[in-house]
């Protein structure tokens, strides 16, 4: 909340001073930017911001200037260390430690926006639009406001006596590597952006009356002996300098470390405040093994590091995921586990891009880690090494499809560059390619990927493919099972003729965003390859430590099973609509629901007006635009 005053406050200045010369007008944009990249990176997905008025107007005008100045002959050595400077005044007046995280942050997401800025020409109203700030319809209207609050930080700037350039932490000429060399990319000389943010070619297949394009009608329950288990992961984020005893009220993005100084007690099994201790994920893996009957195999939807994302680096980020890996690989043999790549995976954290070698490199390398869950077929890996996608067949008539959707994310900075990537467009047209042909066989797919489509983050381009493929080939797709959100929800794909599909959003591992650590246990049948039902796990944190402290052990519990909790005879998209149906008039249905998204953080109560309007639009949205509008328009 601090950090979106400072923000507004700032951007009232922008507006005002917008035309200021030299320095001033540096510092101003700087800070604009900056601002911009703390709230995509600290600000709570769930709350868009407001569309219209003085935001909007700021946020177009000053990326305006900010584009141009990045044209000219401003540096990344000139624009770097104000924005460091920057950066510390916000974390420090939002009560983080600034000076120790900014430098981290500046140092690797600036060359990724510069990188985009530079290499492409962004309609500043489909940037500030995709970021929540305007409406498309909005018209930009300069305002004149008080520059009161920039006469205070030029102050505290002069009081200071501080050179950016010469600070305490050496000179930033002088010890500052980029990441990469930014080069042109793009032969034909034109960097212009269609739409709002990437631009897809929908196939003619999408729009063609297929034998399999009509609602699939819902198999009859079967006996056990009918069916199998399938168990999901998603994002462990596991932190290997977690320490039982260290403060879980610090002044960093995580705490639990014992490096970070602060309040509280870290418990044995891990802190809402925190990532996953190893203790946690050694009682995971003792629950999976002794999970009845045992899962035929295991899904994996992505992120591995903690959130110490001012520490990043390429090796720290690998690191991350070579530990969970071989962690896995060894205390789980004989399981198959399928991966999809999140967006913590790469450095920094959502930024991806593999026209450039470094991103080529890290695609390769997790590949290379991947090998130890599955033996990829010779056939896959051009696929896998070209963009962390495959296709395999893992039982007759069972296909499992993952793909990357880290290029469709609008906090991957890179995304503003998928009209020009080639990586991106062939991703989308092998997509299209691999679900025709398992239409063809008559196959059924589970589709698994990380960030759903109707997360505020994501281009709403992106929904709008997914609500293509899913309404063509809907009979082909089980379900869509993704994570990213830490919470468990799902969204519905549909329009006026009926439901289509459904993304299935697991909650994490992690107890980060104040949640217990949980996995899904889904039961499908054996002959029409239908999701019958899932149980959810998960383990009480608070309860789990007191058990600890009195030398007991913890142990995973059940949280709900589908058919129980809500009544659903099965998990197709017909029963996940008959769902939002209820909630629209049963409220205890509705609050079990979002209590269950909490993983039973708190108590369970009544989910209200507001809280059922969110409700709604979120489990019946996939393309954001609509996700966003839905939450606004009471």
């Amino acid at each position: 909340q601090a950090i979106h005053f400072w923000c507004c406050s700032v951007i009232q200045l922008i507006v005002a001073t917008m035309w200021c010369g030299g320095s001033g007008r540096l510092f101003l944009l700087i800070t604009f930017a900056v601002f911009l990249l703390l709230e995509c990176l600290c600000a709570p997905r769930s709350k868009p911001a407001a569309q219209d008025g003085l935001e909007c107007d700021a946020c177009i005008l000053a990326l305006s200037e900010l584009q141009q100045l990045l044209d000219g002959n401003a540096t990344l050595a000139e624009v770097f260390p104000i924005a460091e400077f920057i950066c510390e005044i916000a974390l420090n007046h939002a009560g983080k430690n600034g000076d120790v995280m900014c430098r981290g942050l500046i140092y690797s997401y600036g060359p990724a926006v510069q990188y985009a800025l530079t290499h492409t020409i962004i309609d500043p109203r489909d940037l500030c639009w995709a970021l929540h700030l305007c409406n498309k319809t909005h018209a930009v209207q300069a305002t004149d406001k008080s520059s009161l609050l920039l006469n205070k930080i030029q102050q505290t700037i002069a009081n200071s006596r501080r050179n950016p350039h010469n600070s305490e932490k050496g000179a930033f000429a002088d010890d500052f590597k980029p990441l990469f060399e930014s080069k042109e990319v793009f032969e034909d000389g034109s960097h212009a952006l269609p739409k709002n943010g990437y631009v897809w070619q929908e196939d003619p297949r999408l729009n063609q009356e297929g034998p399999h394009s009509k609602q699939l009608n819902s198999p009859k329950p079967s006996s056990s002996d009918e069916t199998f288990t399938v168990l999901h992961l998603t994002d462990i984020h596991m932190d290997q300098n977690y320490m039982e005893g260290a403060p879980t009220d610090c002044q960093y993005f995580i705490c639990c470390r014992n490096e970070y100084p602060g309040n509280g007690s870290a418990g044995r099994y891990g802190d809402y405040k925190c990532d996953l201790p190893v203790a946690t994920l050694e009682l995971l893996v003792e629950t999976i093994k002794a999970l009845e009957p045992r899962p035929d195999f295991i899904i994996y939807t992505g992120d591995n590091p903690p959130h110490d994302i001012w520490k990043e680096s390429f090796e720290s980020q690998l690191a991350a995921t070579k530990f969970v890996v071989d962690y896995l690989a060894e205390k789980l043999p004989g399981y198959i586990i399928y991966p999809s790549m999140g967006n913590h995976e790469s450095f920094p954290e959502s930024e991806y891009y593999t026209v450039l070698d470094c991103y080529k490199d890290l695609t390769r390398t997790l590949v290379e880690y991947w090998g130890e869950w599955v033996d990829f077929p010779l056939d896959v890996l051009p696929d896998l090494y070209d963009g962390a996608y495959y296709s395999l067949l893992i039982r007759d008539g069972l296909r499992i499809i993952s793909y990357n959707s880290n290029y469709m994310y609008s906090f991957n900075f890179y995304s503003f560059l998928n009209d020009k990537n080639p990586y991106f467009a062939s991703q989308q047209q092998w997509l299209v390619n691999e679900l025709d042909k398992a239409e063809s066989a008559g196959e059924r797919v589970l589709i698994l990927t990380h960030i759903p489509p109707g997360d505020l983050a994501m281009w709403p381009d992106y929904g709008e493919f997914v609500t293509s493929f899913t309404k063509r080939f809907t009979k082909t797709i089980i379900a869509i099972l993704v994570g990213h959100t830490h919470f468990d929800q799902f969204q519905l794909v549909y329009d006026a003729d009926g439901a289509y599909g459904v993304v299935l959003v697991a909650p994490a591992v992690t107890t980060y965003s104040n949640i217990n650590p949980s996995f899904r246990v889904f039961t499908m049948d054996n002959q029409g390859y239908q999701f019958l039902s899932y149980d959810q796990y998960f383990l009480n944190i608070t309860k789990a430590n007191e058990l600890a402290k009195a030398g007991k052990n913890a142990s995973f519990e059940l949280s709900y099973s589908t058919d129980e909790a809500y009544g659903m005879k099965d998990l197709s998209p017909d029963s996940w609509n008959d769902l939002v149906k209820r909630f629209e008039s049963d409220d205890s249905v509705l609050s079990k629901y979002h209590y269950n998204y909490h993983t039973k953080t708190g108590s369970l109560q009544h989910c209200g007006f507001l809280c059922k309007h969110e409700v709604i639009c979120s489990v019946t949205n996939v393309i954001s635009s609509e996700y966003y509008k839905c939450i606004i328009d009471l």
